[in-house]
């Protein structure tokens, strides 16, 4: 809006998120995923949420992962992709190229209704995408109180805090070491609260009300003003 030289004062508001939900979890449904996805107590699991689609850059973060992998053969590190789409079987067939198929395990199509517990049966959301809006997937898995592991895009600057809630990356090298550093928050830090500063649906139509009653007072005091003219 700036860039078009609009002159009067823009309101930035969040989107809002029903929160219970991804607090309110089935923890049995939880247990099977992780039983179902070999997901153990000693691995660390990320979890890709996505159509699987050319603009997510699926590709792109399975070759970071796989030499994540093969940089640290020893540790437990899975990869939950949830999700379907025109590029599963290409992601499938590179899974097997990369020689990580005991590591990577592709969901398929999760309904909405249960979404929540295959984020809180993992441990870290992960998006290579540069093509999000709203990124509301991001929203998701903060609210589920897990942190993310994004590439690095202007649509982030305002929302990713670095180190709080969340780590960027923009090639190979930043992916791995953000990645180390969200793992050392996890394991080691019991402060890490992801989920913290997040706005609820209700702040969001609190926001927006405002948002409109100020317009209206400022319509109102420009008409007035004008008939007293």
């Amino acid at each position: 809006l700036l860039t078009y030289d609009i002159k009067p004062k823009i309101y930035v508001i969040p989107t809002g998120i029903d929160l219970n939900k991804y607090s309110n979890i089935d923890q049995k449904e939880v247990d099977k995923i992780k039983k179902k996805y070999n997901i153990t107590p000693e691995s660390i699991c990320l979890i890709s949420v996505s159509r699987l689609s050319n603009e997510k850059r699926l590709p792109v973060l399975l070759a970071y992962f796989a030499k994540t992998c093969e940089k640290y053969p020893d540790r437990k590190i899975r990869l939950l992709v949830v999700g379907d789409g025109p590029q599963k079987e290409i992601l499938e067939k590179q899974v097997l190229d990369l020689g990580i198929s005991n590591k990577v395990t592709f969901a398929g199509y999760v309904d909405w209704e249960s979404i929540q517990n295959y984020y809180h049966a993992a441990d870290i959301f992960v998006s290579a995408s540069k093509s999000e809006t709203q990124g509301l997937t991001y929203l998701e898995a903060l609210a589920a109180n897990i942190p993310i592991l994004a590439q690095e895009d202007p649509c982030l600057d305002y929302f990713l805090q670095d180190g709080k809630n969340g780590k960027s990356f923009d090639d190979q090298k930043s992916f791995t070491s953000s990645l180390n550093f969200l793992v050392d928050q996890i394991q080691n830090n019991p402060d890490f609260k992801p989920a913290e500063n997040l706005y609820t649906r209700q702040d969001f139509i609190n926001k927006v009300i405002s948002v409109y009653n100020g317009a209206i007072i400022q319509t109102k005091a420009k008409q007035k003003h004008s008939i007293l003219a």
